[in-house]
């Protein structure tokens, strides 16, 4: 995603939406023809315009917040590691219990748990240095070939 939309203009873009409306006609909704509807439609005119960095920004959110079920490559994996991050993985456990934790050992620790055989590791996520959700590490293309 190359462009995004900051939280101070989400907030204005909120605040337009919900603001107060009667139009020059007297119409809650708008009548859509008065000077009042026409000045109307310009003032949101921006929030049709960033429609499509909303959209964005949401499938990212819900890319990180859904991580994957597939482990990432070796590439993936040094490649995040090169950036200083993490991962957070979720695996299946004794006694039908889930247990959720971060692989911050190093990338040998992490490629660890993708060459292991049933691991059983069913959910991974990607953590930045500090230790937030952040998008899937992008290896160089060389690299991409699945461990």
């Amino acid at each position: 995603m190359s462009e995004r939309i900051t939280t101070e203009r989400l907030r204005e873009l909120i605040a337009l939406h919900r603001a107060p409306f009667i139009c020059g006609r007297g119409r809650p909704d708008g009548c859509g023809y008065c000077p009042t509807c026409e000045a109307r439609r310009l003032t949101l005119a921006p929030l049709f315009d960033d429609a499509h960095l909303l959209a964005a920004d949401l499938l990212a959110a819900r890319e990180i917040i859904d991580g994957r079920t597939s482990p990432p490559t070796e590439a993936e994996v040094r490649a995040h590691a090169n950036a200083g991050g993490r991962w957070l993985i979720s695996c299946e456990g004794d006694a039908g219990r889930r247990h959720v934790y971060t692989l911050d050992r190093g990338w040998e620790d992490a490629l660890g748990e993708v060459r292991r055989p049933g691991a059983g590791v069913t959910r991974w996520w990607s953590l930045d240095a500090e230790g937030a959700g952040c998008p899937w590490p992008v290896a160089p293309a060389a690299d991409g070939a699945r461990p």
